[in-house]
């Protein structure tokens, strides 16, 4: 990006209070936490217009008391700002048949 581009750039990273790394052809930066204020998400769809076309994607996993997870990915694509939500499905539960191994394991063969 050109310096008239990367200086706001830097200055919304600074003003939303995120670490971040920035060169020639990336940009990077780690949040960890809560934000109930949405404050990734306001500064992704703020740096759109900016960055254009990224690669990669922010993934946000959303905690409900009453259920699963859920997932959110952002994407910055043609100047804006997209999210695929993804949930998790969950199969019927099955008896665990070797707990040294982590996978599910399906009914053991019979011998003929």
């Amino acid at each position: 990006l050109p310096m008239y581009q990367k200086e706001p750039l830097c200055a919304n990273l600074i003003c939303f209070d995120l670490g971040f790394d920035m060169g020639a052809n990336y940009l990077e930066f780690d949040y960890a936490g809560r934000d109930t204020n949405r404050k990734v998400v306001r500064l992704l769809s703020i740096l759109a217009p900016i960055i254009g076309n990224a690669q990669g994607e922010a993934q946000c996993k959303l905690n409900w008391e009453e259920s699963d997870a859920t997932f959110e990915f952002y994407a910055i694509r043609n100047h804006q700002l997209t999210c695929q939500r993804g949930y998790i499905v969950r199969e019927a539960e099955e008896a665990v048949h070797n707990p040294d191994n982590l996978r599910m394991q399906e009914e053991a063969p019979t011998a003929a």
